[in-house]
């Protein structure tokens, strides 16, 4: 896993790094977010892909999601995503997938 931090606002994914920005997705670049098989500390990791511009590579990061009772951010980002592109391939969180 890495050491990245990730945030999102109506437009963007941002993964920082100690305060600093390193990448900047625009939602509507994000193509697929779903479950990967892996668990960290009994959480699954999510993997979110997306192209880049102009040339449409597909990137991804993986992260774990930051889901609480508490913290209801990650299903705020999926709807965000599912928002910005409709077209993406977002996997449903469940209890088993968090």
């Amino acid at each position: 896993m890495n050491t990245e931090d990730y945030y999102y606002d109506s437009a963007s994914l941002y993964q920082q790094r100690e305060g600093v920005t390193l990448c900047k997705v625009p939602l509507e670049n994000i193509i697929r977010i779903k479950v990967s098989g892996a668990r960290v500390s009994n959480r699954r990791v999510w993997l979110v892909c997306y192209v880049t511009r102009p040339y449409k590579t597909e990137k991804a990061f993986r992260f774990l999601n930051n889901y609480t009772l508490f913290n209801r951010d990650f299903a705020g980002f999926l709807a965000a995503v599912r928002a910005a592109n409709p077209a993406a391939n977002v996997q449903e969180m469940t209890l088993g997938r968090v």
